[in-house]
């Protein structure tokens, strides 16, 4: 998996600053804020996405544009997230939240169409959980 909520960049080559604020307002209920940011391990390597497949290729390539880019800058970007949780049953948890990722200067240097150099990614959340009531052995 990837790093933070969005799950969008490959972990690979990447590392991961995380901050969280974490309350339970009530005992079924879990309130989490969450803030991210990325940067590049290593610039002689690539970007890779969550597939693991390396963005624009594994050399080095000209002017602007994906691939591995050693001049460019080291941030890829960062993401906030706002994640509540809500334990239905003993074996049921409900998840709720939105995540905004904003892009760095890496990814604008190596996006050639200028106009997603200052955008950001919005998400919205909903994931269930259900897990197997455990099993009595006599």
């Amino acid at each position: 998996m990837g790093p933070g909520e969005t799950k969008t960049p490959s972990a690979q080559n990447l590392h991961n600053a995380r901050r969280i604020l974490q309350g339970r307002p009530h005992r079924r209920v879990s309130v989490a804020v969450e803030g991210h940011c990325f940067w590049l391990a290593d610039t002689a390597d690539s970007f890779y996405n969550i597939g693991g497949v390396a963005r624009g290729g594994t050399g080095p390539t000209a002017g602007n544009g994906q691939g591995v880019k050693p001049a460019f800058d080291r941030c890829v970007g960062s993401e906030l997230d706002v994640v509540a949780g809500w334990a239905v049953a003993r074996f049921v948890q409900l998840e709720g939240g939105y995540a905004q990722r904003f892009h760095g200067d890496y990814i604008g240097q190596s996006d050639a169409r200028r106009e997603r150099r200052t955008a950001s990614l919005d998400f919205v959340l909903v994931r269930a959980t259900l897990r197997a009531q455990p099993t009595r052995t006599l």
